[in-house]
């Protein structure tokens, strides 16, 4: 697709936004993020973008335009670290991360792009009495945006993945935005990751089983070789108590007698092959830290596996090691959901 509209990505990560906006003729200009291996994942797949490795507070728009001489810029997208405002783990209000949407505003606010998508988790609207939420909102009205929001579920845009995200849009006024329309399209673990072969512990499969679905075919486009599908490493005590875990069990369906001591009822959980996944975290190649199982083998997700329920291409290749690219995936916009969202904005915006 002829590319005409220009982005910017900050928080970009390993670029599930940008990825899904490139696919209705959007291109990402300049990305930027803190993390060196997410940024050398979005350069590895966004071959003609300025991506720059850097703290947030050293990023303005007169950097951002030296790379990028026509200085208009159609979208701002990003997503920053959310931690503070995660309905998982410790809340802390004074966490710093919970202020560096200061910088998104600043950079917003010196970009004047036409379009801007601010994505983050759904805790954000409620947590310390939706306190931080309501500043955000008169923040961003305050540059005479048009803002709206919602909570989108993945499932619903074709990502077979239960996970529920706070976006926040923002247009100039005298434009338009409508959100856009579930599919009619399902999908389940089945659909997304039944052409993976099985693999075992520390063993790697570089060949695909044939597609079974529409979904698989548009994963793996012209791929020949399947890459990142190598079974996580577990101890033989822990593959023991994964075997009283039936397809949608978790932990309690393990005897008290070798279950862990140290566990929530949401962990150890096994995948059903005919409903989508949840939430995929980055933690999804350990069984321990949530609903990770495998459908049929006792182990944690391979990096395809989880890949494929975020709904990356096969082709996309991530930089680092197995505990980053977990975490690159984890942290991710599923490039589907972003996809339905650049649709829409290209639509206002032609």
């Amino acid at each position: 697709m002829e590319r005409k509209f220009f982005a910017v990505d900050i928080f970009c990560g390993a670029g599930g936004l940008s990825t899904g906006f490139e696919k209705h003729g959007f291109h990402t200009v300049f990305a930027t993020d803190k993390w060196s291996d997410a940024c050398k994942t979005f350069q590895l797949n966004h071959k003609d973008t300025h991506v720059i490795c850097d703290s947030i507070e050293k990023i303005s728009a007169e950097r951002i335009f030296s790379f990028h001489s026509d200085k208009k810029i159609h979208v701002l997208l990003g997503g920053p670290p959310c931690q503070g405002f995660s309905t998982v783990g410790k809340k802390e209000k004074n966490d710093p991360r919970n202020y560096l949407f200061e910088h998104y505003f600043r950079i917003l606010s010196e970009l004047k792009p036409l379009f801007f998508v601010f994505e983050n988790v759904v805790g954000l609207k409620t947590m310390y009495h939706g306190e931080f939420y309501k500043i955000i909102l008169e923040k961003f009205q305050t540059l005479n945006y048009c803002v709206q929001n919602k909570i989108l579920n993945a499932y619903d845009f074709g990502v077979p993945q239960k996970r529920n995200r706070l976006f926040i849009v923002g247009y100039q006024k005298g434009l338009q935005f409508e959100w856009p329309k579930p599919t009619d399209e399902k999908e389940t673990v089945f659909t997304a990751i039944s052409d993976l072969p099985l693999v075992y512990f520390g063993k790697e499969a570089n060949n695909y089983l044939d597609p079974c679905s529409n979904y698989q075919k548009q994963r793996r486009k012209n791929c020949q070789i399947l890459t990142e599908h190598k079974g996580p490493n577990h101890s033989a005590a822990v593959v023991e108590i994964l075997k009283y875990v039936p397809p949608g069990g978790n932990v309690t369906f393990i005897p008290e007698s070798v279950r862990p001591k140290k566990c929530f009822s949401t962990t150890y959980g096994r995948l059903e092959w005919n409903k989508p996944s949840g939430t995929i975290t980055r933690n999804f190649t350990n069984p321990g830290c949530g609903k990770f199982i495998h459908p049929q083998q006792h182990r944690g997700l391979t990096i395809r596996e989880g890949a494929r329920l975020q709904s990356f291409d096969d082709d996309y290749v991530f930089y680092g090691n197995t505990t980053s690219k977990a975490l690159q995936i984890g942290n991710a916009v599923p490039p589907l959901l972003a996809e339905a969202l650049a649709k829409q904005i290209a639509n206002y915006l032609s």
